[in-house]
């Protein structure tokens, strides 16, 4: 965040703007070209960000499944440019990818703050993503897609997923349609926090569900 009548802003803003470069948090550019799979996963993922971050909700919703979760965006109080989107990252196989992806962006509040006029309400610079992609008869939609920093730190999502994508199968059996999980905790019930946590967990016959 920048403020435009300080002395150093356009140094600042110079800095803030660098080209997009993955790091150790967002994961090492991954080449693949020699998945063709990964290659379209990959593309529809730097679309959607791109659309994610501008709030672009018709492109947003031309690319994503009808089991998408959340139906947010980047900043919607804002009018946001997206300067440059880079796929870091790309995990999962036929069925299931993760993409990890940096972007650097620009993005200014649309109503001023009447309050501090002197602050700008601008935002910019450098904003993590990561994209979830289901395919669907040959076709990559986007199943989830967010900036919460304690998803788009590639060592959390990517070395504990790694596990999840390897024992998915790659080719589905014939005759066999998996059983979905069911959720045991009764309708209208809140599940209370343990002890000391936050949250409580709603329970299914396969799975707990944070909530």
């Amino acid at each position: 965040m920048l403020v435009r009548s300080a002395i150093n802003y356009e140094a600042a803003r110079a800095l803030s703007m660098s080209p997009a470069e993955c790091d150790a948090q967002t994961g090492r550019m991954t080449d693949s070209s020699t998945d063709p799979a990964m290659r379209l996963a990959q593309e529809k993922a730097v679309f959607a960000t791109r659309a994610y971050l501008g709030c672009d909700r018709a492109a947003l919703s031309a690319v994503s499944d009808e089991s998408r979760l959340v139906q947010q965006c980047f900043l919607p109080q804002s009018d946001t440019k997206v300067e440059d989107v880079k796929a870091c990252r790309v995990s999962g196989n036929r069925k299931l990818a993760l993409v990890s992806l940096v972007s650097v962006f620009s993005a200014e509040l649309r109503a001023p703050n009447a309050i501090w006029p002197a602050r700008q309400n601008l935002d910019l610079g450098r904003q993590s993503i990561l994209a979830v992609l289901r395919n669907q008869n040959d076709t990559w939609q986007l199943l989830a897609i967010t900036h919460d920093p304690l998803n788009t730190v590639a060592q959390r999502p990517f070395t504990k997923t790694n596990l999840f994508i390897d024992i998915l199968d790659q080719d589905q059996r014939a005759g066999i349609t998996p059983d979905p999980a069911r959720p045991l905790t009764p309708d209208g019930v809140y599940p209370l926090p343990r002890g000391g946590e936050r949250f409580g967990d709603f329970i299914c016959n396969r799975a707990r569900v944070l909530i």
